[in-house]
């Protein structure tokens, strides 16, 4: 966070690195008196933005780099998620429903490391006014959108936001003590799942039980029997989860035979696999999905 307002101020970097101490530096200037916004945009004050994987992704160019349909070009301020405050908009806008203070989060490639940011009015969300903690809805639209979204990938609108959207549904998630884990582990609860098992290691049990999940170990032989056939969905948490070897084709056994699975997969690289059994695997990354279709993702 950036708390004086007196000033704008971003972090950025001229040069890609793998440490971030090493190429990021704090700019500030005074606020001019309107930023230059064009005129689908409007100004957004940023109260949090987050630093996640995704900015590390970015920094050393696995993500959007020199082989991306869309690169980004240096220099580049980090940060994908923000929650914030409207503060300059037009009559365009006004017309759209947004109004000057409205509390708003997004999504974004890059920018929201900063005080201010310029951003189409298109794709912020407002946010109601029974939710108060600003810094925890700026992780709303990385993490739990790309949750909720895989989660429900298939469902329609009309049962996609019912609690009981996962009744009698057995999810398996290979990760469960990362953010993203817990955070699919928390609305597999809220969405009324049947049965909800997160792999780990052992000295992590504990935290796994905290979440109300089954703690199981990290290599599928030592579970996969008991659970052949008894898994509705499996995901996936990173390039390594589902891969050729022997231990793979274990995860993809316990799956129903109507189960599917989903991987959490880099932008733009969102193709799905067949391994060897002909059992498709799904690849989901929550930037394309939200650059594909804006509007399903505002009201997810």
């Amino acid at each position: 966070v950036i708390p004086d307002h007196s000033h704008h101020a971003y972090i950025a970097y001229f040069v890609r690195g793998p440490k971030a101490r090493n190429v990021t530096r704090l700019y500030e200037h005074p606020t001019p008196s309107a930023f230059p916004a064009m005129n689908h945009e409007i100004v957004v004050r940023i109260s949090y933005s987050t630093v996640s994987h995704t900015d590390c992704a970015v920094r050393n160019g696995c993500y959007w780099g020199d082989d991306s349909l869309r690169p980004l070009n240096l220099p580049i301020i980090p940060g994908v998620s923000f929650s914030g405050y409207v503060t300059q908009l037009n009559r365009a806008s006004m017309r759209a429903g947004l109004r000057y203070g409205d509390r708003v989060i997004s999504l974004v490639r890059v920018g929201a490391n900063a005080r201010h940011l310029c951003i189409a009015r298109d794709r912020v969300v407002t946010v109601p006014d029974e939710l108060t903690d600003d810094k925890k809805i700026a992780c709303l639209p990385e993490i739990y959108l790309g949750a909720f979204q895989v989660l429900h990938m298939g469902q329609r609108n009309g049962s996609r936001y019912k609690k009981s959207s996962l009744a009698d549904k057995s999810v398996l998630i290979l990760g469960g003590t990362t953010i993203l884990g817990k955070a699919l582990i928390e609305l597999c609860h809220a969405a009324g799942a049947y049965s909800v098992y997160a792999t780990g290691k052992e000295h992590h049990f504990s935290r796994i039980e905290a979440t109300k999940a089954t703690p199981l170990n990290r290599d599928p032989r030592h579970w996969y029997s008991l659970l052949k056939g008894r898994i509705d969905l499996i995901i996936g948490l990173d390039n390594d989860s589902f891969g050729h070897s022997e231990a793979s084709a274990q995860h993809l056994e316990v799956l129903s035979s109507k189960g599917r699975a989903i991987l959490f997969g880099a932008p733009e690289r969102t193709c799905d696999a067949t391994l060897s059994d002909r059992k498709k695997i799904f690849v989901y990354n929550v930037f394309d999905s939200w650059e594909k279709d804006v509007k399903q993702g505002k009201r997810d």
